[in-house]
């Protein structure tokens, strides 16, 4: 127990804060070559000690006045658009017979969100390339907001649960941080976890291509093949992500992992210092790919998407027509999950 519930979560909870500073620091400022090498070289002159602190006055402890303005117009907009109409979407039973519901709007958030940073810097609002400028200050303030907002669903699933699936794990204070205290919490009726890993997460990550796209331009005078479309790459896969929203949220992050550390401060912070990483570090350092090269890697990474679609679209129509179809043209094979609870017992399909 100890192992599972302390040493482990403390084996994530301690050095990730530290190592999104470190990877903002690394890809972001001419101090350090951004390679392993370059990282040891100043750790060799400097100490880990002083890479840890010259990281963290690089992001800021809370970030900077620039990012935290940024975030708050770029999470104003995402509550905006969390209200676009919809249908209403059902996720799976839980053990206290809750049942979830969900505005399907995901296409429309996508679209819509795009188009507003879009247009916004075509309007002169901001340049375009502005999520690479403000992103050593966005991850500082991202990381203190994380590491604080996990506090506060620990303490409101304990306290002021949203629905019945909540409470103490049994584990300790450190393993319900770090795992949560509450499936499906919800603030002024908006799902935290909706609202956090897509409306937040996985739109930042959307827009960053194209923003640090934008800035290699600028900073060079050229698109870069290989950045640009692992950029869009990146973006499809998104939109694939948003147009299969609904089956998301019945998914096994969101039906079995409770709102904590694990989960939260994942999508807040390390969804966008380590999913954008290949993407950031291409800004300053071109990936010198010709279009020819380039287009065969987009195509690879094309296929991906279509497949991790498809298997996902497979998955989700498989567990709505209650395993009633054909899969290639054959009955899918499959194993029934069933568990008891408060109230009904719940039963799942797993494809």
């Amino acid at each position: 127990k100890f192992l599972r519930c302390v040493l482990l979560p403390l084996f994530l909870l301690v050095p990730c804060p530290l190592l999104v500073a470190v990877l903002a620091f690394a890809t972001n400022s001419d101090a350090t070559s951004p390679s392993i090498d370059g990282l040891a070289s100043y750790v060799s002159e400097n100490g880990v000690g002083g890479l840890i602190k010259d990281s963290f006055d690089y992001v800021g402890i809370f970030g900077t006045a620039e990012a935290w303005k940024l975030l708050g117009y770029f999470n104003l907009a995402a509550l905006v658009l969390y209200y676009v109409p919809g249908p209403t979407k059902e996720g799976p039973r839980t053990a206290t017979g809750h049942v979830p519901k969900y505005v399907d709007n995901g296409v429309a958030h996508c679209v819509l969100s795009s188009l507003l940073f879009v247009g916004g810097a075509y309007l002169g609002f901001y340049d375009a390339g502005i999520l690479y400028d403000v992103f050593p200050g966005t991850i500082g303030a991202l990381n203190a907001f994380g590491l604080v907002f996990c506090v506060f669903l620990y303490v409101k699933g304990l306290y002021a649960p949203s629905t019945a699936d909540n409470g103490s794990s049994g584990g300790g204070f450190i393993f319900d941080y770090y795992w949560g205290t509450e499936l499906y919490p919800r603030v002024f009726d908006i799902d935290i976890k909706k609202f956090v890993n897509c409306r937040f997460a996985m739109t930042y990550w959307q827009l960053a291509g194209l923003s640090f796209a934008y800035k290699s331009y600028t900073l060079h005078g050229r698109w870069d093949p290989g950045l640009v479309l692992a950029a869009l790459s990146q973006y499809l896969y998104l939109v694939k992500f948003f147009a299969w929203e609904i089956g998301y949220m019945r998914s096994i992050d969101i039906i079995v992992d409770r709102a904590g550390f694990e989960i939260q401060w994942g999508c807040l912070v390390w969804v966008p210092a380590v999913y954008t990483l290949h993407t950031r570090f291409l800004v300053q350092h071109p990936s010198g790919l010709s279009l020819p090269v380039a287009a065969a890697i987009f195509a690879v990474g094309l296929a991906g998407v279509y497949l991790n679609y498809v298997a996902d679209v497979q998955r989700q129509e498989f567990r709505e027509k209650d395993g009633k179809m054909l899969i290639w043209g054959r009955k899918p094979q499959y194993v029934t999950a069933k568990w008891g609870g408060k109230g009904a017992a719940a039963r799942t399909s797993l494809l």
